[in-house]
C-alpha cells in the first residue's frame, strides 16, 4: 500500500517539518491572543502565506473568492475578526500540508527514480 502524505526520513527534515507545523499553529494561537488589536490578523494572514508560499496563494484567493458562501454556510459573525480569520487559517494550512507533504515528497521521489535509472 502506497502512502499518501511522506514525512521526512532524516531527523532534520522530520525537525523542520516540526518546526513548520508549530510555526503555522502558534500564528493561529497569536491571532486568538491579539484577537482584540486591531491589525493583528492581517499580520498573521501575512505569516501564513510567507510560511505557505505558493500553495497559499492559491488557498486564499479561493478563500477569497468564496468567503461570502463560506461565512454563511457556517454561520460566521460578521463583527468576530478572529472567527472569521479560523476557517482561511485551516485552508491555507491545509494546502501548506498538501504542498510541503505530499506533492514536492512526490516530485523529489520521481527526481530521485528518474536520475537513478539514468
Amino acid at each position: 500500500m502506497r502512502r499518501v502524505v511522506q514525512f521526512p526520513h532524516s531527523k532534520l527534515g522530520r525537525v523542520l517539518a516540526a518546526l513548520w507545523v508549530l510555526a503555522c499553529v502558534s500564528s493561529l494561537v497569536a491571532a486568538y491572543i491579539e484577537r482584540e488589536t486591531f491589525g493583528s490578523p492581517f499580520v498573521v494572514m501575512a505569516v501564513m502565506l510567507v510560511l505557505t508560499f505558493p500553495a497559499g496563494l492559491l488557498a486564499s484567493f479561493l478563500m477569497g473568492a468564496f468567503w461570502g458562501y463560506i461565512s454563511q454556510f457556517l454561520g460566521l459573525p460578521h463583527d468576530d475578526v478572529f472567527m472569521a480569520f479560523v476557517p482561511y487559517w485551516i485552508a491555507v494550512f491545509t494546502f501548506g500540508c498538501v504542498q510541503w507533504f505530499v506533492i514536492i515528497p512526490m516530485f523529489m521521489n520521481r527526481l530521485r527514480r528518474s536520475r537513478a535509472a539514468a
